[in-house]
């Protein structure tokens, strides 16, 4: 029920950040598309043999309208697999690794088209990769949304 409340507090600030309206913890639909349009919770997981999974291409974020982006992960659990967060300025590719995470965490990183360490194209989605000799399983969510400043203040880990 607390991570309810967490979510309508972020999803309020995004609104604020776009331009939409919030009304009692509900927001426009545009703000929630943008949070959700990413990736929900997702749990995974495979054998040695299933090494690569790759977000479906339907759910790749376009960002050809912004030039940076915050990203919200929240991975709860996360075992003999990395969780890549990839961009390229095709969907042919070719891609390129923004960030990578290989551990549990719950943190921010501001993705910019301009440079900088984290530097994004055109479309940006998830891969999964795992080291091919053992079993693997996450759980994960992203959040993306438009712009380099968030109130951290806002978001708190998922209570367990």
């Amino acid at each position: 029920m607390a991570n309810n409340n967490v979510q309508d507090r972020f999803k309020s600030l995004v609104a604020s950040r776009l331009g939409g309206g919030t009304t009692q913890g509900a927001t426009t639909k545009s703000a929630q598309q943008e949070l959700e349009d990413f990736q929900e919770w997702l749990t995974l997981a495979g054998p040695a043999t299933i090494s690569e999974i790759i977000q479906a291409c339907g759910k790749w974020k376009d960002g050809r309208d912004s030039v940076a982006y915050t990203l919200e992960s929240e991975i709860l659990t996360i075992s003999n697999v990395s969780l890549l967060i990839e961009s390229a300025p095709n969907r042919e590719g070719p891609w390129n690794t923004v960030v990578a995470f290989t551990g549990t965490t719950n943190i921010m990183v501001v993705m910019s088209s301009e440079g900088g360490n984290c530097r994004f194209s055109r479309y940006i989605r998830w891969h999964l990769l795992g080291d091919g000799a053992n079993a693997w399983e996450v759980c994960f969510r992203l959040n993306l949304m438009p712009g380099t400043t968030l109130d951290r203040s806002v978001l708190k880990p998922r209570e367990v």
